[in-house]
């Protein structure tokens, strides 16, 4: 079973949120790519218009906080 992480993203003032087995930028057509658990894709058209939010999920699955990573400074702004 692949593992999942949360992948969240702001367009508008609007926040989105999906679980997702992996994610991918093309930066030819300015799309990001969303991989579901189920199979499946999603593809985020304009993605330069977007923020993005990745939790410690996804910092697990990638050998964990890098040491300019802080915590502190990067939750002020989580959305609910």
């Amino acid at each position: 079973m692949n593992k999942t992480y949360c992948f969240k993203w702001k367009r508008d003032y609007i926040w989105y949120k999906k679980i997702v087995i992996g994610h991918s930028y093309e930066t030819e057509t300015d799309k990001m790519t969303l991989f579901f658990p189920e199979g499946g894709l999603r593809e985020i058209a304009h993605w330069s218009d977007c923020d993005l939010l990745l939790g410690v999920e996804w910092d697990h699955l990638h050998g964990g906080r890098s040491p300019e990573f802080s915590a502190s400074t990067n939750d002020k702004d989580t959305p609910e």
